[in-house]
């Protein structure tokens, strides 16, 4: 089932929140900046942080970090191509891949290397041996293409539409509450392709895709209902992160700098809502995530992790 998810369908459930109380910010740890986190994944009470120069970050929701490790280069625990992030089996891994196969480093959660596992020739999706990411050998210019084993059958799905042709064409893995969500986002078409795996039967509990609109419109244009047409621009998809409240969270970079537009997805309901959250003191935030209760952590283009707290505001 493909289906088009547009902003007007979400116009009737939209919540607006403000930044009402920051708890904590961080920026380094002993001279080690952090430099553009590209995802972020949640687990009991810590936080894992992978940033743009492969380092991996372990963070507790208080702010107070735990680890940094890995680093761009070659030796044991360093990355060259870090492609994904998590946690697993009590610490952490990081998978890199490679022109011909891939790789698992493990670590644990002080940051200690325990070793490397090869795979060949497909990708893990979040660690998960039923549920592959395979290519035609010309990735990134290629969609995603997912292969899984139900019952006895060899089953595929392509994420993309295989005339979108662009070095746009990435994916990413979330994985949260027995879901595994897979997405991708493609260059020409502005489209965001997703299917949602439930772990426990290795099957596909749903799939779907949503435009990226290109029309852009002016910061001044604040009010609710403004943002909410159909030529509202996002154009960019920052990453999705996870939370037992909200579902899967849907991080998308928009035009306007005052505020930001969130579509939750519901894995169980299989249902859409949106947040509109008011980022202000911050210039911009650049993708949340939830913590519990009315408290998230943000990366802000102040180059710092911010945690807060939350609060409803009313829009006329």
């Amino acid at each position: 089932m493909i289906f088009l998810l547009c902003l007007p369908l979400l116009s009737g459930s939209v919540e607006s929140f403000r930044i009402a109380e920051v708890q904590a910010r961080l920026i380094d740890h002993r001279d080690q900046l952090m430099l553009s986190p590209r995802m972020m994944e949640k687990q009991g009470d810590l936080l894992l942080l992978m940033d743009r120069d492969h380092y991996l970050w372990v963070i507790e929701t208080t702010g107070k970090v735990r680890a940094v490790f890995g680093g761009k280069g070659q030796g044991p625990g360093q990355f060259q191509f870090l492609r994904h992030a998590s946690f697993r089996d009590g610490g952490v891994q990081g998978l890199q891949y490679f022109g011909t196969g891939a790789r698992l480093d493990r670590f644990n959660l002080s940051g200690e290397y325990l070793g490397t596992k090869r795979i060949d020739p497909a990708v893990y999706v979040n660690g998960s041996e039923r549920l592959n990411v395979i290519t035609d050998g010309r990735f990134p210019f290629e969609p995603a293409t997912l292969e899984w084993q139900q019952k006895s059958t060899l089953e595929k799905l392509t994420l993309g539409d295989e005339e979108d042709r662009a070095f746009n064409h990435r994916y990413g893995v979330i994985h949260a509450e027995g879901f595994t969500l897979v997405y991708s986002q493609t260059g020409l078409k502005r489209t965001v392709y997703y299917a949602l795996f439930n772990a426990r039967q290795a099957r596909v509990w749903d799939q779907g895709q949503f435009q990226l609109l290109d029309r852009r419109v002016s910061s001044a244009e604040t009010r609710l209902k403004e943002t909410m047409k159909p030529n509202f621009s996002i154009p960019v998809l920052e990453g999705v992160t996870a939370s037992k409240r909200y579902g899967f969270v849907f991080n998308e970079h928009t035009v306007s700098r005052d505020y930001r537009i969130l579509r939750l997805y519901n894995p169980l309901e299989k249902s859409w809502s949106a947040m509109r959250i008011d980022f202000e003191p911050f210039g911009n935030i650049i993708f949340f995530q939830h913590i519990e209760d009315n408290r998230w952590c943000a990366y802000v283009d102040s180059d710092e992790l911010v945690f807060f707290r939350l609060e409803p505001v009313a829009h006329d």
